[in-house]
């Protein structure tokens, strides 16, 4: 997939995750940073940070991952290693942005407890 806007993190947000866009400015979360690469198959990821969280939402060869980390935290955490679901990837945005909205508000306390704060 060719992006149209893709020198800047809006336009890979806005285009590649859409829905997570949607969220982001429901949430009003900040771009703090992002990547695209077309000759890597596409790959990209974009940075979020909110007031509790910060999120990365990737796209690597098709399948999409999300990970955590607490505000200035140095270690980023895979989602699914502590919400409860089985599977290491999400296929589908719709996915991912159900899995946050469901815990949005426990997974700063779970970062506090596997980091041990």
């Amino acid at each position: 997939m060719k992006l149209k806007n893709y020198k800047n993190c809006e336009g890979i947000l806005k285009e590649m995750f859409p829905k997570m866009a949607k969220l982001a400015i429901e949430e009003g979360w900040q771009i703090t940073g992002c990547r695209y690469d077309q000759e890597f198959f596409g790959n990209a990821f974009v940075d979020l940070r909110s007031k509790s969280l910060n999120i990365r939402i990737t796209k690597d060869r098709g399948q999409i991952f999300i990970y955590v980390s607490k505000p200035g935290g140095p270690r980023w955490h895979n989602i699914v290693n502590f919400i409860g679901t089985a599977r290491g990837d999400l296929s589908s945005e719709n996915e991912v942005v159900r899995l946050l909205e469901r815990n949005l508000l426990v997974i700063p306390g779970r970062l506090n407890e596997i980091e041990g704060q």
